[in-house]
């Protein structure tokens, strides 16, 4: 068993593909967890296996509602913070996806620090590479 020195987890953008994912492996781990999205581009049916998990706890909210989030905060060790919005939102509004990714990181972590989080992961995105100039594409791509 891996030696995870965390007990509570907040999970933004926990019902996206890399959110539901890293919700169900601190699951495995006995970590409770909050799934915190607003369903902007994360699904449903991504946390439905783990509804029935006493130690698992999925929120309707939106990151950049600072006084809904903080609700959520009280006795989180850590954050993964995967809330982001999708190139198709930053075509369409961008001044929507700087709200979601400035705003609501800056919310992140200034609520972090005030409850004491001892860890914030924040997540890049595959979006900083661009369109793919050879296959497959990796981390030496250029930006």
């Amino acid at each position: 068993m891996i030696n995870f020195p965390y007990r509570r987890a907040l999970v933004t953008g926990g019902a996206g593909f890399i959110g539901s994912h890293i919700v169900e492996e601190l699951l495995s781990l006995g970590i409770e967890v909050i799934s915190i999205d607003n369903y902007l581009s994360g699904k449903r049916e991504n946390l439905k296996d783990f509804l029935s998990n006493t130690k698992f706890k999925e929120v309707d909210c939106d990151v950049v509602n600072y006084e809904e989030l903080k609700r959520y905060f009280e006795g989180v060790d850590i954050v993964f913070h995967e809330a982001a919005s999708k190139k198709t939102v930053c075509l369409n509004d961008p001044r929507r996806d700087l709200e979601i990714n400035a705003k609501g990181t800056f919310n992140i972590l200034e609520l972090a620090r005030d409850f004491g989080v001892k860890k914030v992961v924040h997540a890049s995105t595959g979006s900083v590479y661009g369109e793919a100039i050879s296959y497959p594409q990796n981390e030496h791509h250029p930006l």
